[in-house]
Parts: structure tokens; C-alpha cells; sequence
């Protein structure tokens, strides 16, 4: 009887020590290795001061971005690089600056749909009228 005891309470303690190392482990860490690769444009989402509509991205001049392993952000569209990290299980933030264009600072939130397209939204700078863009994983 004692012998079933003792291997009953160290069972609850292997158990517990399991659960105590999975809480430990960060649940945004496994949301950044989804966007490693590279992503194609497909969509844009504009809005010109009326309802936004969504414009499909032209195949023959493709905007492909790229995420790394080790957080680094690359776009090919207006010499843009900078990092991304997870910001919960859900969504990723990515910090950027471009060598050229009209803004060349800003922050951007991107978050795996559904589809399995990521949405990419401006957060700093605002888009005013709305804007956003989805992208297919190519590699």
C-alpha cells in the first residue's frame, strides 16, 4: 500500500512540474516561427475618403517579403528591412525602415488569417482612410 502511495505522490509531482514548464514556455515564441519564409502580395486593401475595396495585387510585378529565423524582416518594395517579434499567440509586430519612399519609419502588425494568409496593417502611421495587405506564403 505504501508503495502505491508513494508512486501516486510522484506521479502529482512529475505532473505538476510538467505543467509548471509548459506555462513557462512563451506561446508568442511558436506564432513567430509561423511567418518564417517568404510571402507573396496578393491583395491591398485601399480606401480614397469612401468604402475601401480590395485591389488584387499584379502577378507580373510581384512584392514579396521575407521573415527569418533569427527576426529579421526583409521587403523587396522600397528597400525596407527591420525586425519582428511576436507580440502575443496571435499577431507580430514589425518595426521597419526604408532607405526611400514617403514614410520611412514605421510600425506594422501582421497576423496569420484563417486562410493561412498574413494580414499586414499599418499601426505607426495610421493609415486614416484604412489600408491593409494580404500575403500567401511562396518558400
Amino acid at each position: 500500500m505504501k508503495t502505491i502511495i508513494s508512486f501516486l505522490l510522484l506521479f502529482i509531482l512529475f505532473s505538476a512540474f510538467e505543467c509548471q514548464h509548459q506555462e513557462d514556455i512563451e506561446p508568442s515564441s511558436g506564432n513567430q516561427a509561423i511567418v518564417i519564409g517568404k510571402w507573396q502580395l496578393v491583395e491591398s486593401y485601399i480606401s480614397d475618403g469612401g468604402p475601401g475595396y480590395w485591389i488584387e495585387a499584379d502577378p507580373a510585378k510581384p512584392s514579396i517579403i521575407e521573415f527569418k529565423a533569427d527576426g529579421e524582416y526583409i521587403s523587396g518594395r522600397e528597400n525596407c528591412s527591420g525586425r519582428y517579434t511576436a507580440a502575443t499567440s496571435q499577431e507580430i509586430i514589425i518595426k521597419i525602415s526604408c532607405s526611400t519612399g514617403y514614410v520611412q519609419q514605421s510600425e506594422l502588425s501582421g497576423k496569420i488569417l484563417p486562410s493561412g494568409e498574413l494580414a499586414i496593417v499599418p499601426t505607426s502611421p495610421m493609415c486614416i482612410e484604412g489600408c491593409s495587405e494580404k500575403y500567401k506564403r511562396i518558400k
